[in-house]
């Protein structure tokens, strides 16, 4: 794996690698989605030390090749390893499709996945849905991987998925149009409503920022959200904060610092973000792929 530092001094790189193995959570993803994971996390745990990484040079991960999109998740974990989390916390649902809980476990570290934190969930609610939608990109969908796990949990749950390719592309283009993305939301919601299928499973980290949109074809509908599944298991597996917890540190990293990255990262956060995000990539493979026509 090469890696490349541009603005950030080899010092502030090495003074991380010795972060405090004390809860200090790593989340990765391709971009801007994971920081709906952040945010939910943040809002229950504030003192939690975060290192995050947004592959955004490399973005969107839904529509590479499983095997190319394998390797940039493993990157994106060994990265986060390398500066010392002792937590990992997956951030986008593609590469938890790719990087299942058995393999996140062999990285010797605690490992929270946005799939089955989000069966886990359904579980344990007092009113099952009588149905239940996944909108997701189209590689999670290809993959079956959300079907399977919920229909060995609910073996009679109705299921319907719907590939949404156009939102994550218009999402990472921020500012984005809002005549597009309001079409392309309508396009790929519009038949799940009118078949009855009004429990949605936003299985992309990316569509919690697009809430609005959706609403806007039916307040009433369910939306469920494995960010906040994930966090709601995450910090259920912790110790209490001390009292009088100081907020953690933060670190976020991405190999393509841009305006939507810093926009999202302030979402996150709830203050300016510029001087918590760094440069640093550790995926070059578009470069790769423009040298040797390959993934």
């Amino acid at each position: 794996m090469r890696q490349f530092i541009n603005n950030q001094p080899q010092q502030d790189v090495e003074e991380s690698h010795e972060q405090s193995r004390s809860n200090t959570v790593g989340i990765f993803d391709s971009g801007v989605g994971g920081f709906t994971v952040l945010k939910a996390l943040l809002a229950r745990r504030p003192d939690l030390n975060v290192v995050y990484f947004g592959d955004t040079l490399n973005a969107p991960n839904g529509s590479r090749q499983p095997d190319q999109l394998h390797g940039m998740c493993r990157n994106m974990v060994q990265f986060l390893i390398d500066q010392g989390v002792d937590i990992m916390a997956v951030g986008c649902n593609s590469c938890n499709i790719l990087m299942g809980s058995s393999e996140l476990k062999t990285y010797g570290i605690a490992s929270f996945d946005l799939v089955s934190s989000t069966v886990d969930w359904l579980k344990v609610q007092h009113h099952q849905p009588q149905n239940l939608a996944i909108l997701a990109t189209l590689a999670t969908i290809n993959s079956q991987y959300y079907e399977r796990k919920l229909t060995e949990a609910f073996p009679q749950l109705p299921l319907r998925s719907m590939a949404a390719p156009k939102l994550v592309p218009l999402v990472e283009s921020f500012p984005w149009s809002e005549y597009d993305l309001r079409t392309a939301v309508q396009e790929y919601v519009n038949p799940l409503l009118a078949d009855g299928f009004n429990n949605i499973v936003l299985a992309c980290s990316h569509y919690r920022w697009i809430e609005r949109y959706l609403r806007e074809l039916d307040p009433e509908m369910t939306l469920i959200d494995p960010a906040e599944c994930l966090a709601e298991r995450l910090a259920a597996s912790l110790p209490p904060a001390p009292q009088g917890a100081r907020p953690g540190e933060l670190h976020l990293y991405s190999s393509h610092p841009n305006e939507a990255f810093s926009h999202f990262a302030e979402m996150a956060i709830g203050r300016p973000a510029s001087e918590y995000i760094r440069l640093y990539i550790v995926n070059p493979y578009e470069e790769h792929y423009e040298q040797t026509g390959r993934p």
